[in-house]
């Protein structure tokens, strides 16, 4: 008898730990499969994702090297063309039964309109953000297409320019786009349209960590204490446990138990650093690095994120001196003599640059003894590699925001859309040791003071704040 109360009191803790069984967050990618064709000549060709209209074209042989003699002047006409992109994936009984089932581009250059079974789901106007898809709705058993359309933002600056009374010294200002892809004078115009990072599908139940931002409230020679802030996106209100674990021991440092409220929030954990190996720049010691985890875990959820953090202080010293003000860094306590350059894009198209690329860059870099570079703000903001082989190698990163020799709009949506993509930014780089500063833009002060601007398109001073 107390053989078969064994047996089932056996069979009912398993149902029970079954049903507790939380389903992770997924990721699939769908970068696989893409054709583009010009918007109206439906004549598709293969094209590869991450990319842009003018590798897919090349790697067609539908046009010359753009670099090579005057290609830039006869390729013009690509920038001023719609373009559009297709796929199919497939949606099975698995992926369906997904509470949470999301289209994720961490890419789209730039005015795209994309659809899903015909149907518009994202209308995105801004290079540097990542945009998300709630597609559930819009799936459908077995084959689904998706299409995204590319409008030419040379005709998008040309509307929206026509829309304000005052002129800017460069309609390329009205849209969020890398301003040196419209010509430098360090390089070519090429003005490039397509999903130029890489696009996934992601499931999840009924909770998942949208961001960890982590600040550090101390350091001593004994510990550094820091609090990690998770973002949680939860679907109802719910108990959840958050754990900080130490990677490099695989010891859990901190676990809380927390109430999730529906929708986004921020939910405080603390941790810390015993005995912390300090972080210096290359020519001063060591790029010493501490890998955490983070984890949620929810009823039906559980999400993770990975971490790498450098234990340092970073201080910009301005202070009145006998000439002016001082402007220098102090590292961990310690005047650093900066050693630098400025850093733009490697390539016109961002997605031909290779992990060997910026492993070449760095190590010249430190070649060179330098210890910072200054990413302008004429470019892109880089991919989590370079920022990751600046904390390898003790680069420094002042960092600006892709802002540069222009005046700017000031309307709301103009605005609003600004203020989401240095919000997605600041979070995806804030926890990097290299990260020295962020910067408002590149030489836009100095235009207007300058380069005769008022003059030449007769600003008066009201123009300049309502633009």
């Amino acid at each position: 008898m107390n053989k078969i109360i064994f047996f089932l009191l056996l069979i009912l803790l398993t149902l029970l730990n079954i049903s507790c069984i939380r389903q992770p967050v997924s990721e699939k990618e769908l970068d696989k499969n893409w054709q583009f064709s010009e918007i109206g000549n439906n004549d598709w060709h293969q094209a590869d994702i991450p990319g842009v209209v003018q590798t897919d074209l090349l790697a067609n042989k539908l046009i010359e090297d753009p670099f090579f003699g005057d290609n830039e002047q006869q390729l013009q006409w690509i920038g001023e063309t719609n373009w559009e992109y297709k796929t199919t994936f497939i949606a099975d009984d698995e992926l369906l039964e997904n509470d949470h089932i999301e289209i994720v581009f961490t890419g789209l250059d730039t005015y795209a309109n994309v659809f899903l079974n015909d149907s518009l789901v994202l209308k995105a106007d801004n290079m540097f953000r990542e945009w998300t898809i709630d597609c559930k709705d819009n799936l459908k058993k077995g084959d689904n297409e998706l299409v995204v359309k590319f409008n030419s933002p040379i005709k998008e600056d040309s509307v929206k320019a026509s829309k304000v009374n005052c002129k800017l010294p460069d309609e390329r200002a009205y849209t969020r786009k890398a301003p040196y892809q419209y010509g430098w004078d360090w390089g070519p115009r090429f003005i490039t349209m397509g999903i130029w990072k890489s696009v996934y599908l992601r499931t999840w139940k009924d909770a998942r960590i949208e961001n960890i931002r982590i600040v550090q409230d101390s350091v001593t020679a004994d510990t550094a204490y820091y609090t990690s802030y998770f973002e949680i996106e939860s679907s109802l209100e719910q108990d959840g446990f958050l754990s900080v674990f130490d990677d490099d021991f695989n010891d859990i440092i901190n676990k809380k138990r927390v109430r999730l409220e529906k929708g986004a929030k921020e939910y405080p954990v603390t941790f810390y650093v015993d005995n912390p190996k300090l972080w210096w720049t290359n020519g001063l010691g060591k790029q010493n690095l501490y890998h955490f985890r983070f984890l949620l875990q929810a009823n039906n959820s559980i999400d993770r994120k990975y971490k790498r953090i450098g234990v340092r202080t970073l201080k910009l010293v301005q202070q009145p001196d006998s000439i002016g003000e001082s402007f220098y860094f102090q590292l961990n306590g310690v005047p650093v003599f900066i050693k630098g350059a400025n850093y733009i894009p490697q390539d016109n198209f961002p997605s031909r640059v290779t992990a060997n690329h910026y492993s070449k860059v760095i190590k010249s870099a430190v070649d060179g003894n330098m210890n910072m570079l200054r990413v302008w703000g004429g470019g892109i903001y880089e991919k989590d590699q370079f920022y990751n082989l600046c904390d390898e190698k003790g680069i420094l990163v002042w960092q600006d925001f892709m802002f540069a020799c222009n005046m700017y709009p000031g309307d709301s949506a103009f605005l609003n859309n600004v203020e989401k993509e240095a919000e997605e930014q600041v979070k995806r780089i804030q926890y990097h040791p290299s990260l020295a500063l962020w910067c408002g833009n590149n030489e836009s002060d100095e235009g207007w003071h300058n380069w005769g601007w008022q003059k030449s398109l007769r600003y008066t001073k009201q123009d300049s704040v309502e633009v």
